[in-house]
């Protein structure tokens, strides 16, 4: 028997049932181990983000977005432009969040925060618009709408 052995493993196509044996058995660890990575992570492993849009508030620039723990300065969010800030952590929780929006008038340079609440999902959207966008005399600084 043991003479009958080493005659087969001597075979070239042991040689190669052994190496298939061992690529198939990497091949199915490789894809367990794939398998246990992409579902141990959670839905908000990279955050969430915000996205600011001033749609057509023609008389405002967007030059801050602060909340919990975040505070972006020096923008300048023109109308019709748009910033979305990624990858934010929120600890608090993302339901209720206070965000709080610097403009800068172009009228007189005046400057002025407004607070809107929001619940987070994985992109969030401030709109900021005319609130008469048909009207065609220009509008002051304020009001504008923010959604």
């Amino acid at each position: 028997m043991k003479k009958e052995f080493e005659e087969i493993r001597k075979s070239k196509y042991f040689k190669y049932i052994v190496a298939f044996g061992i690529i198939k058995k990497v091949i199915l660890l490789l894809l367990f181990i794939s398998l246990v990575f992409s579902c141990s992570g959670s839905d908000d492993e990279n955050g969430v983000s915000l996205r600011i849009v001033n749609r057509d508030a023609v008389t405002l620039s967007v030059i801050q977005v602060a909340f919990v723990g975040y505070e972006f300065k020096n923008l300048n969010i023109a109308p019709g432009e748009e910033k979305t800030f990624s990858q934010l952590t929120i600890p608090s929780g993302t339901k209720n969040v206070n965000i709080d929006i610097t403009f800068r008038c172009t009228i007189a340079n005046q400057v002025f925060t407004r607070s809107i609440s929001k619940d987070f999902d994985n992109q969030t959207t401030v709109w900021i618009a005319d609130p008469d966008p048909n009207d065609t005399t220009p509008m002051n600084c304020w009001p504008a709408r923010i959604d």
